[in-house]
């Protein structure tokens, strides 16, 4: 990055777009660290304060979670690395790549000769779309991530305050008893780790992208 601020010839934009990473990198440790309480309320993990230190803090805060409550910081990885795994693999060219070559593979061996049975061309089909199921399978793989964190999150923050009142309130329009704090915290639990990997992704590739421009 130094070197790109140094050689470029608009070092500014390549000093802005550092910074909103470097930002971005330090409100990335602070999310992991508040995403992380449903699973620790779910799971029964020790009670936790955070440090109230910033930047600095949010590292050792993700530290001290790490120590206490690991089960709950692995299970969160895990589902994090589901939900964004489709993101990923959107963004492999090489594999992308490879997936086509092999599909052309199979269907130059195939030949062009129709074949009249209906159930061997779609197994012939099938069989040319096999190099692109790791890309399909993402994406219900993410879907499946983000049904279990939704519940998870809806545990740790049930949104209704009384559900006999709730029932009784629909009748009338009346949404006094959602808590509606709660509605928010499960929405940003759910989807805020791919907005900031997203954000992280964008800046990321403008950074690449400016250093490079003159290669």
């Amino acid at each position: 990055m130094k070197d790109g601020i140094a050689d470029n010839d608009n070092p500014f934009m390549m000093l802005i777009a550092v910074v909103i990473f470097i930002v971005l990198c330090a409100l990335a440790l602070k999310l992991i660290a508040i995403n992380l309480m449903p699973y620790l309320v779910v799971m029964g993990s020790p009670t936790f304060q955070p440090s109230n230190v910033p930047i600095i803090g949010w590292a050792y805060d993700l530290l001290t979670l790490c120590y206490l409550a690991t089960g709950a910081v692995i299970l969160w990885f895990l589902i994090q690395l589901a939900q964004v795994v489709w993101i990923l693999i959107a963004l492999d060219r090489r594999a992308h790549r490879s997936a086509v070559r092999e599909s052309q593979r199979e269907q130059a061996a195939q030949g062009t000769q129709y074949e009249s049975d209906g159930r061997i061309r779609r197994i012939r089909k099938r069989a040319v779309g096999v190099p692109f199921f790791f890309i399909a399978a993402s994406g219900w793989i993410a879907l499946a991530a983000f049904v279990a964190e939704f519940i998870i999150n809806l545990k740790a923050y049930p949104p209704v305050r009384n559900w006999n009142a709730f029932v009784a309130g629909l009748t009338i329009g009346d949404l006094s008893p959602i808590d509606f704090s709660k509605v928010m915290a499960i929405l940003w639990g759910c989807f805020s780790t791919e907005l900031v990997v997203i954000a992280l992704i964008i800046v990321g590739q403008w950074i690449w992208s400016h250093k490079t421009a003159d290669n």
